[in-house]
């Protein structure tokens, strides 16, 4: 192979390594936004409807506790503003089933929204401390362990699959490093076989040179073309 061959090759080489590189790093982010979107799209919307739900909860048990004391208006205002907020999250959480029991964790809340309503409705017609002890507050426990039984699921397949695409990660970037690597070593290479091939053989010939002024005798360097 001529000096300019190897040269051309260099200068051709150098930025295919890093356009693979470049290529490869691009589409493992691509892959990589898509799946983290999946676990925000998945996870994160029941765990956010479970926080809802959980707020709304705590709201209609404050209008029972106001009701109560006395306070009819303002507790049949709230309890009007959260029960439909309850049913749009549960709604949500519904129609966002995505692991395995979580239908049946669905079907628990739904289960227990009802028992605690009910127990309301009752409430409202009877008001009494003895009667939201028996009857409220138990069933008003049992919505928020199964609210929280749906978050923690959530919780936990968000985490598994955090792990997941850091490991995923980690290893997307390690072919994109052995690139920049190799490429770096490329460059190394490239520099030495210049100064081999061209520094080294100008050195020769300037030297020569000198010796032929000097001298009167010239000696052709062996320069590879």
């Amino acid at each position: 192979m001529t000096l300019q061959k190897k040269l051309n090759f260099g200068f051709i080489l150098l930025p295919i390594l890093l356009l693979v590189a470049g290529g490869w790093s691009y589409y493992r982010f691509n892959t990589l936004s898509r799946d983290v979107q999946a676990l925000l799209d998945e996870d994160y919307v029941s765990i956010h409807a479970a926080m809802t739900m959980t707020r709304a909860l705590e709201r209609m048990d404050s209008a029972a506790l106001l009701f109560l004391s006395g306070d009819d208006s303002t507790a049949r205002a709230i309890l009007k503003a959260a029960e439909p907020r309850f049913a749009a999250a549960l709604d949500t959480a519904g129609r966002n089933r995505t692991l395995p029991g979580e239908g049946k964790l669905i079907e628990g809340i739904e289960r227990d929204i009802a028992a605690f309503r009910a127990a309301l409705d009752d409430f409202f017609q009877a008001p009494s401390p003895d009667r939201y002890r028996r009857s409220v507050q138990p069933r008003f426990e049992a919505v928020m362990h199964s609210i929280e039984a749906l978050r923690l699921a959530n919780a936990d397949a968000m985490y598994a699959t955090a792990l997941s695409l850091s490991e995923s990660a980690r290893r997307a970037g390690l072919p994109a490093t052995i690139f920049i690597i190799a490429a770096v070593l490329f460059t190394l290479l490239f520099a030495w076989m210049t100064h081999l091939y061209i520094v080294a053989p100008l050195r020769q010939l300037l030297a020569r040179v000198r010796r032929w002024r000097e001298t009167g005798r010239f000696e052709p360097p062996e320069i590879e073309t």
